[in-house]
């Protein structure tokens, strides 16, 4: 498939993928391929439900029977073309809507309405009720019911249940087979219209898709669609007679040579989109950074405070500060954040670091007045108290088993547990903001906080760091744990002064030496360890944290090691981020992870961490915005 990015400089690749993506800035998805290739794939939407909200998916495909060679990708629309037709699938605040450009055809569109995650088939129906310009088709199952509004055109229910396998998920080793209904047919003939809209009932999902509101984007502007306006009455047949899109030297290898550091660059942009499409408003939150489509529609509030990074970075402080003093104000007895909103059983140690991280950057770059000043500052100051009664042994922060990101085990006995790098370099951070914020909140000299940061800082340097060798530790729990593995980096990120620059410089050259992959990621663990396992073993999570390379993890180390001049790796870091979005997964999105062994797109195919630290890194390599308002590393 060629694909045309045209978000920014316009690119185009040509990939073995023949998916798109677009994101809805009410929450929920589009996502097309010829066929489908998972099981979440297809048109879904966020419902509220009281206190919380649920994924609804409802269209599975819609085809016109002839495939598409190229793929347009834009910020809010993606225009798929054929040799018989040109469809632009575009979003807005409410409708998704539909236009094809056609002789003569038909448009079919097939059905799978049911909660994301339920792959029940006992007792599903539809039932299509007519209504003025369309239809809406009602979806009944034994515990639940919602709607779908079609306008635009009279469609033929002629309801046809047959089974589809998905490549993408029986790859992963889940399940892969799912009876969907291909059921509507409507007529084309030169043009045709359709607006989409979802609700829990008739009536919501009308109004749904009578809002064609604008959805702006406040972190990108538009892109310049003239080139293939639809409303041109003869596209068409230019595109059937000349080709839509001129001859253009496809790029077939991976892209890592091209070193583009521009802001109107196209991988650029995509995450940025990403990251602004993964703010919506939601029942109880208001605005949350949702983690990642299609499976990760919760707000994990570690995701969230990490991807707020790039709202930061990209000018957008107001919308981070919203999301970081709601994170704040929901302290628990212990002085942590929630892991996950709706809850969850994972306890999370970092996810209260990284919001206090971010709002130190905020205070920082003068995006807090005096009065939200006073209220961070009340707020870390608990925090720290209560961490200190719960989690403080012998100097250090500890934590429990699967409670930091990394939070899989695989069946062995990895769960993390003890005193942590990143969370001692996170609570560092916290003890010297707190040192600062003392002064300015209460006029003292905050030397509790600065004595307390010291105190990390020498334990680290005494327990953790082996100045012999130039490695630094993992972790300590019974023993201290030496496993080379990344979560150093978000430890350099958080805290620099740790060390000196000359020791850092050790530490880092220790660590690439043990987490390289040829390719241009990092493992998640020594390349020699017995655990290591060089390929992804999909939903199965034994390669997790155990060999499985983690866009986000890459980005964040690629930052760090740019300001330390490893110029060549940090570079690499970057490209091969860069080559995913435009080229790999689902192209223009940042997926989750890769094996180690070759560069892949896995996981989640669009993770918000993933684009939103690509957005970060991508400016710190442009010189546009390196970290505003942290620590620098010292000499």
């Amino acid at each position: 498939m060629r694909y045309i990015h045209r978000t920014g400089k316009e690119t185009i690749i040509q990939s073995n993928s023949n998916s798109f993506h677009i994101s809805h800035p009410a929450g929920g998805y589009l996502s097309l391929a010829q066929p489908n290739i998972s099981r979440y794939q297809g048109l879904t939407r966020i419902l509220p439900k009281g206190n919380t909200w649920e994924l609804c998916k409802t269209i599975e495909s819609i085809e016109i029977g002839v495939p598409a060679d190229t793929l347009v990708l834009n910020a809010d629309s993606v225009e798929r073309v054929s040799a018989k037709a040109i469809e632009r699938f575009s979003v807005t605040k409410g409708a998704t809507t539909y236009d094809i450009h056609m002789p003569l055809g038909e448009v079919k569109i097939t059905l799978d309405m049911r909660l994301i995650h339920d792959f029940n088939t006992e007792g599903r129906r539809y039932e299509l009720l007519d209504v003025p310009s369309g239809q809406v088709i009602i979806y009944h199952c034994p515990n639940y019911s919602f709607s779908l509004a079609i306008l635009g055109g009279k469609a033929t229910l002629s309801p046809k249940w047959h089974e589809t396998n998905y490549p993408y998920d029986a790859k992963r080793g889940t399940q892969s087979r799912l009876w969907v209904c291909e059921c509507l047919t409507l007529p084309v003939e030169h043009s045709l219209s359709l607006r989409f809209g979802v609700g829990w009932t008739p009536a919501e999902a009308l109004a749904d898709a009578n809002n064609t509101s604008a959805a702006p984007l406040t972190l990108v502007s538009k892109p310049d669609l003239s080139k293939t306006n639809l409303s041109q009455p003869d596209l068409f047949q230019t595109n059937l007679s000349q080709g839509l899109i001129p001859k253009t030297e496809f790029q077939h290898t991976r892209i890592s040579q091209i070193q583009s550091h521009d802001t109107m660059d196209s991988a650029y942009m995509s995450a940025a989109i990403d990251t602004e499409r993964a703010l919506v408003p939601l029942p109880t939150v208001g605005d949350g950074i949702l983690a990642g489509y299609p499976w990760f529609f919760q707000v994990y509030t570690r995701d969230e405070a990490i991807s707020a990074g790039a709202l930061i970075s990209a000018g957008a402080p107001t919308r981070a500060k919203q999301v970081l003093l709601r994170q704040i104000s929901q302290l628990h007895a212990d002085g942590r954040i929630s892991n996950r909103t709706p809850g969850s059983e994972l306890a999370s140690a970092d996810g209260v670091g990284w919001a206090f991280l971010r709002l130190r950057q905020l205070v920082a770059i003068g995006a807090c007045n005096a009065e939200e000043k006073k209220t961070i500052y009340q707020a870390l100051v608990t925090s720290l108290r209560r961490q200190e009664q719960t989690y403080l042994s012998e100097g250090l922060i500890h934590n429990g088993w699967k409670e930091t990101w990394m939070d899989t085990t695989g069946g062995s006995s990895d769960g993390r547990p003890g005193a942590r790098i990143e969370i001692q370099g996170l609570m560092y951070s916290m003890y010297t903001f707190a040192a600062q914020l003392s002064s300015e909140c209460e006029g003292t000299d905050g030397t509790y906080y600065t004595q307390r940061a010291a105190q990390i800082r020498d334990t680290v340097r005494a327990l953790f760091y082996d100045a012999s060798l130039g490695t630094l530790a993992d972790g300590i729990h019974d023993h201290v744990d030496r496993t080379a593995r990344p979560n150093v980096f978000i430890a350099a990120y958080a805290a620099p002064e740790l060390f000196t620059i000359s020791e850092w410089k050790r530490i880092f050259s220790w660590l690439l030496s043990r987490l390289w992959l040829n390719w241009g990621g990092l493992s998640t663990i020594d390349k020699e360890h017995m655990l290591f396992i060089p390929r992804s073993t999909g939903e199965d999570d034994r390669s997790y944290h155990r060999g499985d390379s983690w866009y986000f993890l890459n980005n964040i180390a690629a930052i760090v090691l740019c300001e330390l001049e490893f110029t060549l790796q940090s570079a690499e870091l970057h490209a091969s981020a860069r080559t995913q979005i435009l080229t790999l997964g689902i192209p223009g999105h940042a997926a989750e992870t890769s094996s180690a062994a070759d560069q892949e797109a896995l996981g989640c195919f669009v993770q918000t961490w993933s684009a939103a630290t690509f957005v970060e890194l991508h400016l710190v390599q442009l010189g546009a915005a390196a970290r505003p308002g942290l620590a620098r590393f010292l000499p």
